[in-house]
């Protein structure tokens, strides 16, 4: 797709982000979401839907205008028109992204211990297994959305694996 920023990088183990690191994944989550990754994130659904919903720079109303120009290049095949003899085709997030979206960084686990991913946010595929996906987004949802925003405008928020969330994410 044509987005610039393609990942938040890399970090040591054991670090320890704070508000000013995640003002920083702020202005890059609303670099990916500018143009046509902000309307496919808003059709996404669940956290990546929220995520972008608190982003400045998507428009909810982008949604109704249906796919943009960049679709047909970059966009996501979803059938054939037999009528007309075209392909059906939408705008679409990439895995990176997504991971942007997500705040998703890989941290260095140290000499040949490899990487591990680790986020400020749930990826979809974990928030898509939690008890808080049930169609909508649901004042529960809501709760634990503000409850975490919280955590991280206090400083008190840690970076959690896909395995870390999908515990915290339990009822």
């Amino acid at each position: 797709s044509p987005t610039a920023v393609r990942s938040l990088g890399f970090r040591t183990q054991g670090y320890r982000p704070d508000p000013h690191e995640y003002t920083h994944y702020m202005d890059k989550r609303a670099r990916v979401l500018r143009g046509p990754a902000g309307r496919a994130a808003l059709m996404k659904g669940g956290i990546i839907w929220r995520l972008a919903m608190d982003t400045e720079s998507v428009n909810a109303m982008d949604v109704h205008r249906g796919p943009s120009e960049e679709s047909r290049w970059f966009g996501q095949r979803l059938g054939t028109d037999n009528h007309y003899d075209c392909s059906i085709i939408d705008d679409a997030l990439d895995e990176s992204e997504c991971e942007v979206i997500c705040g998703v960084y890989q941290i260095d686990m140290g000499k040949g211990n490899g990487r591990k991913h680790s986020s400020w946010w749930p990826r979809q595929s974990t928030w898509d297994g939690s008890g808080f996906c049930v169609g909508q987004w649901t004042p529960d949802a809501e709760a634990w959305y503000q409850s975490r925003l919280e955590e991280i405008r206090t400083g008190k928020a840690e970076l959690y694996s896909a395995t870390e969330w999908g515990k915290k994410l339990k009822f």
